[in-house]
């Protein structure tokens, strides 16, 4: 089976406790983003990306950030 882009993922963001990051900002929440280990062979497994979100404050949404440190 391959990789269709259509399937979604949901993130079940929880508190950052599961990274270890004690904070009380209600804006932080943290989860894992599910993805094939192989987009053209879907059978081969899923990694599970750590990801960290901090939601806009402001009245005005300016659009989505996102950022990759690497390694």
């Amino acid at each position: 089976m391959t990789y269709e882009a259509s399937e979604r993922h949901d993130i079940p963001w929880e508190d950052c406790s599961i990274f270890g990051i004690n904070t009380t900002d209600p804006n932080i929440r943290c989860g894992y983003h599910r993805v094939p280990m192989d987009y053209h062979d879907y059978t081969v497994g899923h990694a599970h990306l750590a990801v960290i979100k901090y939601s806009a404050t402001a009245e005005e949404k300016k659009g989505v950030l996102f950022a990759n440190p690497g390694d």
